[in-house]
């Protein structure tokens, strides 16, 4: 059965940057790009929830 990654969500700050709504359709090992420039140093949470309903989280510090 399919199993890919639903839903994708980048904020920094706490503030939303990015949200996709995926399908099976991107590939297995995908690579995506987006720009901005932070006014501040903070962390940067990617959370990514697939179509098995399981739940990821990572955080990463961004300095200037």
């Amino acid at each position: 059965p399919p199993h890919f990654i639903d839903e994708l969500k980048v904020s920094y700050d706490g503030k939303l940057v990015v949200k996709a709504n995926l399908t099976f359709a991107i590939s297995q090992d995908p690579a995506f790009r987006f720009f901005f420039k932070p006014g501040k140093e903070a962390d940067m949470v990617v959370e990514a929830i697939d179509n098995k309903n399981n739940k990821f989280k990572s955080t990463h510090s961004v300095t200037l």
